[in-house]
């Protein structure tokens, strides 16, 4: 049985049950991934659409209930993943790999359910073990680079863990806050510290105070605004690296690599016919070209990724589909605006084990 457009049906009850099942799997699957390192390790993540999805079902006896904008959120994105593949007739693993990342983790917001505040702190367990286990298995460092990537325990679990801070501080317990942020700092990425910063400044100062029409223009409007100023990052690296006018320093490594990618996705772009600017180049197209010339594998800058891969439409059409997501209510706004400020400089749009944690939130602040 599937119902529609639950947003509408006033369900009053949360749903214990299905948050403990998808709290639990995903806390198994992550100590597996991070247990197990090596490149091999990361493709358990990509269960994580099925074994969720179909928990969720077995839980709730297969009476569905869906969240209609995230349905056509996934149906365009399929549409548009496939269309560009075919029309480039582009068949990489990188393709492959991105479709089934980026369609997977949309699948995942389609099921609409509302889950107790404790999932948080389940959130947070999984995360905290998962530092736990990397610290074990990969050392601490004895220092803190502010102007690289090094903290007391670099990670890529700061990312989700800057969402669990956000919707502790939304729902104002503010001694989950405060451990939440000790977590995020030991995990130390800068990304995550401003995206924190922005959205929590974004609720306190104005979507507290407006309709939640007016608030979600206003994120809509910062989004666009965000990622426009990641495409031309290479001028704001310049930029900075002329204000520091620091000896040995260039745009390259100030951004840590990422001036040099971006330069030469735009060089490819320029020389591209004008289907590559309309419709792009294939999904994991971008990551294909930095793979092949860098040293890193990754754009790491998302909003330039976008507009290679998917083109001017694609662009435009996956802002659509990541604030139809993420339009819900105050949080999510919240984390939209986080989710766009990180994309700005890493890689979420293909981290399979971000969003679990995103639909998780979400799902806990449903009223």
């Amino acid at each position: 049985m599937l119902e529609f457009d639950t947003t509408r049906q006033g369900v009053p009850d949360r749903d214990p049950m299905t948050a403990a099942w998808l709290s639990g799997i995903l806390f198994l699957t992550l100590t597996v991934w991070i247990s197990a390192k090596g490149e091999t390790a990361k493709y358990v993540l990509y269960t994580l659409p099925f074994t969720m999805t179909l928990a969720y079902a077995v839980v709730n006896r297969w009476e569905l209930k869906l969240h209609m904008p995230a349905l056509w959120g996934f149906l365009l994105y399929m549409a548009l993943a496939v269309g560009g593949m075919i029309a480039n007739s582009w068949y990489d693993f990188n393709a492959y790999r991105d479709v089934a990342i980026v369609g997977g983790y949309l699948l995942l917001f389609v099921p609409w359910f509302r889950a107790p505040s404790w999932s948080a702190d389940l959130a947070l367990g999984a995360i905290a073990v998962g530092l736990v286990v990397e610290a074990a298995t990969e050392g601490i460092a004895d220092k803190i680079d502010l102007f690289g990537s090094d903290g007391i325990l670099e990670s890529t679990l700061a990312f989700p863990l800057g969402a669990v801070v956000i919707y502790y501080a939304h729902s104002g317990r503010w001694g989950r806050v405060l451990l939440a942020s000790v977590l995020l700092f030991l995990s130390f990425k800068r990304i995550a510290f401003l995206g924190v910063a922005v959205a929590i400044g974004f609720d306190m100062v104005l979507a507290r105070y407006l309709r939640l029409g007016a608030a979600r223009i206003i994120a809509l409007a910062s989004v666009a605004v965000l990622s426009l100023l990641a495409l031309f990052s290479t001028q704001i690296f310049e930029y900075v690296t002329t204000a520091l006018s620091y000896e040995q320093t260039s745009a390259d490594s100030i951004s840590l690599g990422r001036y040099a990618i971006a330069v030469r996705l735009w060089s490819e772009l320029e020389i591209g016919s004008w289907m590559s600017w309309l419709i792009g180049s294939g999904p994991g197209s971008a990551d294909a070209l930095v793979a092949a010339n860098f040293q890193l594998v990754n754009p790491h800058n998302d909003w330039l990724k976008i507009l290679y891969d998917y083109g001017v439409l694609g662009f435009i059409a996956l802002h659509a589909i990541i604030y139809w997501t993420y339009r819900e209510h105050r949080l999510a706004l919240m984390l939209y605006l986080y989710t766009a400020i990180v994309m700005m400089t890493d890689n979420i749009f293909i981290y399979m084990f971000y969003h679990p944690f995103m639909m998780m939130m979400m799902s806990a602040a449903r009223r």
